[in-house]
């Protein structure tokens, strides 16, 4: 239990306790922000605790005014508040972590563990992430502290598209294929910069595309669109993959049914001949009764006597 004694110094960041894997990044925004802005809101799941900075003091303590005995009640949840000790949520240089451009995602599915049905690689990261800015580095992290749960770290060129690809993703479903999927929960990493020694399948560094705007906005040409289409927004380019997964998958199954389809009828005509070839053994052998005498006549009989 976290006490609100006078000692403790007020602050716009919020310690909260007690943060188990059904309460949401939504949940503790939607908690806070009808008492302000939520800035940012950082998620320690190994711990179960999470920290809420407010866009000031001010509205800091309104949260903690209202929930007077540092309790709340959170998806089912009692979580405990308190104000924190840090003044502001930043990195490892002193910048606020919500001005970052490395954002740690996390990815989970309720009904199945993720890391025994599917694999997560820095590729498959970066066909979700790339739509939405230029992506630089990507780390899957190996070290798996919580079940039914992978983790990543993606870095971007700057803020400004971090901050797009987590408005967009956070809490989407991803689909790999049509029933395997995975949920989205994105948050500002508290490191500036990513290392990558080598490229691997989980870790790697992805060269500059000098040609990319600024602010990704894929075009409908490159779905097989005509030029000057309008334009896809990041959520209808999430839609657009997914779709173009399933209609690839669906081609794959068409193939294989035509090749099948193939060879059957390779196989069609050998099969006839041998099924009419038994018919005409199994089939008493018929004669005309011209063909009787010829084949039958006395004088035949005679000779093969």
């Amino acid at each position: 239990f976290f006490s609100t004694k006078m000692e403790e110094e007020p602050s716009k960041v919020l310690h909260m306790r007690n943060v188990t894997p059904e309460v949401s990044q939504a949940d503790l925004q939607g908690l806070c922000s009808s008492f302000g802005k939520v800035e940012n809101v950082l998620i320690l799941r190994d711990k179960n605790q999470a920290l809420v900075q407010m866009d000031s003091i001010a509205s800091a303590s309104q949260v903690m005014t209202f929930f007077s005995g540092g309790q709340a009640e959170v998806a089912g949840r009692r979580i405990y508040i308190k104000f924190s000790r840090h003044q502001q949520l930043s990195g490892k240089a002193g910048t606020p972590i919500s001005q970052g451009s490395i954002l740690l995602v996390s990815m989970s599915n309720p009904s199945y563990d993720i890391r025994s049905v599917l694999q997560i690689t820095a590729e498959l990261l970066y066909q979700v992430f790339a739509p939405y800015g230029q992506v630089l580095k990507i780390v899957v992290i190996q070290k798996d502290t919580v079940e039914n749960r992978k983790q990543a770290l993606i870095q971007y060129d700057k803020h400004e598209t971090a901050e797009q690809a987590k408005t967009y993703l956070q809490g989407q479903n991803v689909y790999v294929g049509t029933t395997v999927y995975f949920s989205l929960d994105i948050q500002y990493s508290n490191l500036d910069d990513l290392t990558v020694k080598q490229n691997t399948p989980t870790s790697m560094v992805f060269s500059p595309q000098p040609q990319a705007p600024a602010v990704a906005q894929p075009n409908m040409q490159q779905f097989g669109q005509p030029a000057g289409a309008q334009q896809l927004d990041p959520q209808q380019q999430l839609q657009m993959q997914q779709m173009q997964m399933q209609q690839m998958q669906q081609m794959q199954q068409m193939q294989q049914m035509q090749q099948m389809q193939q060879m059957q009828q390779q196989l069609a005509p050998q099969q006839l001949q041998g099924q009419q070839f038994a018919q005409q053994q199994q089939q008493p052998q018929q004669f005309t009764p011209q063909q009787f005498n010829q084949q039958f006549s006395p004088q035949q009989y005679s000779q093969q006597q």
